[in-house]
């Protein structure tokens, strides 16, 4: 396994400085660093983006 990466393929390296980093496939895209404080912190801004509009259109 990539040295940072999980078994469910999340990022997790607080030494790296980058917030969004290359998956291990690079043809499948970007991925957040979730070991980074402002990886953590975009990744549960996006959710809550979600939540809301989701709240928003259905409730």
């Amino acid at each position: 396994m990539r040295k940072g990466y999980d078994l469910l393929g999340l990022y997790h390296d607080a030494d790296d400085p980058r917030i969004v980093v290359p998956k291990r496939m690079k043809a499948l895209g970007w991925t957040v660093n979730v070991g980074h404080p402002k990886g953590q912190l975009a990744l549960a801004s996006v959710g809550m983006i979600i939540l809301i509009v989701a709240g928003i259109q259905y409730g």
